[in-house]
């Protein structure tokens, strides 16, 4: 996807491993996450461009927040490209600053998030981006994002899902269900829930 990072010049661009963004969709519509029959190439679905803008919102939302200290960032998304050949946001040669995100969620899927800006974008703000890594060697600093990280991470909602049983019924049987019928299920009561 391509963006605009104000009040940095020119474009700048993230992007995805599409593997990722197929393995979420996944999830999304009630799959393992563990997609196999990954597309190799081809355009992006309209729900597959919808869910690569949303995650680049919620990404730049971030970025605007972890740039604060240095200038006020703000992030727009411009559009959404599914072939790199057409992403032109530097001239041929130009130095590019490349952020790699790995990113796992154990068990289900892995995949890379780069966010990618023009070096000249980055040099009038040079001595600001200097000053503030030069003060990462303090401590105290490095405990204070520690704290931060914690707290946020602790503040984190997750939603669990658990799935007491299933069965099999007919249409006609699901639309005959009143309040109080029993509908028995494959599992033991006091059997594990899946999550």
């Amino acid at each position: 996807s391509v963006v605009q990072l104000s009040p940095l010049n020119g474009f700048s661009a993230i992007a995805f491993d599409t593997g990722f963004l197929y393995s979420i969709l996944d999830i999304l519509f009630g799959g393992s996450g563990v997609n196999e029959a990954k597309r190799v190439s081809g355009d992006l679905t309209a729900v597959e461009v919808r869910l690569a803008r949303r995650l680049v919102d919620a990404i730049l939302a971030d970025m605007e927040g972890a740039w604060s200290p240095v200038l006020k960032l703000r992030g727009e998304f411009v559009r959404t490209e599914s072939n790199p050949r057409f992403v032109t946001i530097a001239a041929p040669g130009d130095v590019m600053v490349e952020v790699v995100y790995d990113l796992e969620i154990e068990g289900l899927m892995s995949g890379t998030i780069s966010v990618l800006i023009p070096y000249s974008s980055l040099q009038p703000y040079r001595n600001r981006l200097s000053s503030i890594m030069a003060s990462d060697d303090d401590d105290s600093e490095k405990k204070e994002w520690e704290r931060c990280i914690n707290e946020k991470v602790l503040e984190t909602q997750l939603e669990f899902v658990g799935i007491l049983g299933t069965t099999r019924m007919q249409l006609s049987d699901i639309l005959n269900l009143e309040p109080g019928d029993v509908v028995k299920l494959s599992t033991n009561a006091s059997g594990p829930i899946s999550i």
